[in-house]
């Protein structure tokens, strides 16, 4: 199974079919220049909680919360070391990332997101978008138990057409994902 990550293709707004997505090693190759050009003009800030976000994603995939699951950690790229997500997805890997990327550490439930505004301004998204997607595979890990092992194209799929619904659902509309 290719170890390179599956988030790759959703960073760069690949289409929601599973069978569009681009080569992954083309993909890793083409961000890793890009966002290594452009330069950090600050960061932006999640507008909704992580809760929030959960319930859109939940809503969006047709699950219900279950209490006896634990909430993933969530850390921003701009108060976490580039160290501690590399450590965090190694094991996960099987490399150290040379740069913060987002991704769910299933062996840590945590989601890493990236938050540099320039990024975001580029490409029309929004970090809680992105938020929504690593959810999406916390949901695919807690709730469904598919392990991280056996994540495919598919899933990686399902993750982007979650992240983009939840972007044209609510961040696009103003709509709340949590009803507030």
């Amino acid at each position: 199974m290719n170890k390179i990550p599956f988030l790759f293709a959703a960073l760069l707004a690949a289409p929601a079919s599973a069978q569009q997505l681009p080569d992954l090693s083309a993909v890793q190759s083409q961000l890793s220049a890009a966002v290594k050009a452009t330069p950090i003009k600050g960061y932006v800030q999640p507008r909704y909680d992580l809760q929030c976000v959960f319930t859109g994603v939940l809503a969006i995939m047709g699950k219900a919360a279950k209490a006896d699951i634990p909430m993933p950690a969530l850390y921003l790229q701009d108060k976490t070391p580039l160290k501690q997500l590399q450590d965090a997805v190694e094991p996960q890997w099987n490399m150290r990332p040379d740069m913060f990327v987002n991704v769910y550490s299933a062996a840590q439930n945590a989601v890493y997101v990236m938050n540099e505004a320039e990024y975001y301004r580029k490409l029309g998204r929004f970090v809680d978008d992105s938020i929504a997607h690593e959810l999406a595979h916390y949901v695919q890990v807690k709730y469904r138990g598919i392990r991280i092992e056996d994540f495919d194209d598919g899933l990686e799929g399902e993750a982007v057409s979650v992240q983009t619904e939840f972007r044209d659902r609510y961040m696009k509309t103003g709509v709340s994902p949590c009803g507030r």
